[in-house]
């Protein structure tokens, strides 16, 4: 009977946190001017061109080691190192 006992009690307190996770969060966000402002702040607009600042921003889990694939040893410097020389080959 113990053993029901705790599986039971573990599933429980599975059960209670996994729907927490799934709980919206009642923070509102809080945002202050700058002191000196008069906090009316104009909204941006868009000017039609789409390529003005066309960056593409990626996230990566680290940065890479060094640029140099024969002494890559992780995974970030083997994926920015392809990225890297595929372009170039992809000229020749």
């Amino acid at each position: 009977m113990p053993n029901r006992k705790l599986v039971a009690v573990a599933g429980a307190l599975a059960l209670a946190v996994g729907l927490s996770a799934c709980a919206e969060s009642q923070r509102t966000p809080t945002t202050s001017a700058p002191q000196g402002t008069t906090g009316a702040t104009a909204a941006p607009t868009d000017s039609g061109n789409a390529n003005a600042d066309a960056t593409f921003i990626f996230g990566a889990a680290g940065a890479p080691k060094l640029f140099d694939p024969f002494y890559a040893s992780d995974g970030e410097t083997f994926r920015v190192t392809r990225q890297i020389y595929e372009q170039l080959l992809d000229f020749v």
